[in-house]
């Protein structure tokens, strides 16, 4: 077998990951999660947050609340209040919601990934970002180059944001060689996936990447956030290689290994990190 996909395979971050709801506000079509993609089944399931608070308070390791829209999730409130600990807890959010969950229960200031969209409430998206401010949050920001994305660069410009705070511009990771598609998939149609990720879905349990969690089929799942971590490295075999979510390829700490297909006229192997 060679190595298809290999990323920072010995630097994995370890943060815990916890996508506490795949329900979302939004509809990116360059979502990195692929929320769009996602069963609405799926993006109904959640568990309490004493559960959640149980597995993050022990773990002496960074964590992120992600989703979908985190604020989304029906107890956010009370897990906010519950979270007691020394490593950073980030929260990925598009704050088109009202974060008043956030600064009524929170014991400490959180750091904040704040993403702002093209189709927003601009002014109320920014109403949100200074009651977090005046609460003594410390904020970042983030913004997909993707669209009209002009539209929000000029904002944050005329807001005095940029050049002040730091903001990312990241490319649409949905588009290019890393998001292969059905071509490669049918060339490599079963591959064995190694990763070192700890992402906990919203039903708590652990997957190897966001293209299972999203699909949460029992035979994928490890384990559970209030279990011990059952080790670093998760090794699976893989039926749907090509068809990753722009997160997956975004994994630190992950090697693919494929055979060689009868068709396979292209030789080149893919390293990063």
């Amino acid at each position: 077998m060679k190595i298809l996909y290999e990323r920072n395979k010995r630097n994995a971050d370890r943060i815990v990951r916890c996508y506490l709801t795949l329900d979302c506000t939004s509809n990116c079509s360059y979502c990195s999660a692929g929320v769009p993609h996602i069963a609405w089944s799926v993006k109904k399931v959640w568990i309490p947050a004493e559960e959640w608070a149980e597995g993050l308070n022990r773990r002496n390791r960074a964590a992120v609340l992600a989703g979908g829209e985190p604020f989304l999730y029906p107890e956010f409130g009370k897990l906010i209040s519950l979270i007691n600990r020394t490593y950073p807890c980030w929260i990925y959010t598009n704050l088109e919601l009202d974060p008043k969950p956030l600064i009524e229960n929170a014991t400490k200031p959180f750091p904040i990934l704040a993403s702002l969209h093209q189709w927003c409430d601009f002014e109320l998206w920014y109403k949100h970002v200074q009651a977090l401010w005046d609460a003594g949050h410390f904020l970042k920001f983030h913004i997909v180059k993707a669209g009209n994305y002009k539209k929000v660069t000029d904002f944050l410009e005329a807001k005095g944001i940029v050049g002040k705070y730091s903001t990312k511009l990241c490319g649409d990771q949905n588009v290019g060689l890393k998001s292969r598609g059905e071509a490669t998939n049918k060339q490599y149609p079963k591959v064995d996936c190694s990763s070192r990720i700890y992402l906990f879905g919203p039903d708590g349990f652990r997957y190897s990447c966001v293209s299972r969690m999203g699909r949460q089929e029992q035979l994928w799942k490890q384990e559970h956030i209030t279990d011990e971590d059952s080790g670093d490295w998760i090794f699976t075999s893989c039926d749907n290689y090509g068809l990753c979510t722009g997160c997956d390829n975004n994994i630190e700490g992950k090697v693919v290994y494929g055979n060689d297909s009868p068709n396979d006229t292209d030789k080149a192997t893919d390293k990063e990190g």
